[in-house]
């Protein structure tokens, strides 16, 4: 037999263990890298070609500031500035991926591709 007193301890204990479970799986995700910011507006003389020959969508950053997706077997463009700069682009979606990243010198006039093949 019960007493009042073990019933609301033990409802008490049930409740604290579905929290603990629904943030399980509200935290449980396919992981990858996705930025909490919108993407930061570029411009210039050069431009960017991203193509995604991947299931996955890739997040895309340029000299460090998140500039967007290039979505899954797709490809995207960016008009971006004359000179040396880092792309680097990682997957959006599955984690324990090597991001892809290189300092590459973009030309007036040019378009510089990068492909991506997310395994």
């Amino acid at each position: 037999m019960t007493t009042p007193g073990h019933n609301s301890i033990l409802k008490i204990f049930v409740l604290i263990v579905a929290v603990l479970i629904g943030n399980l799986f509200i935290s449980c995700s396919s992981g990858g890298d996705d930025p909490d910011e919108p993407p930061m507006e570029i411009t210039g003389e050069s431009a960017l070609r991203v193509i995604n020959n991947s299931e996955w969508d890739s997040t895309v950053y340029f000299d460090g500031g998140y500039i967007g997706i290039a979505e899954a077997e797709s490809h995207r463009d960016w008009d971006v500035p004359v000179g040396p700069h880092t792309i680097r682009v990682d997957n959006a979606e599955k984690d324990f991926t090597e991001a892809y990243s290189e300092t590459i010198d973009f030309i007036e006039g040019m378009i510089t591709v990068v492909t991506i093949n997310w395994e």
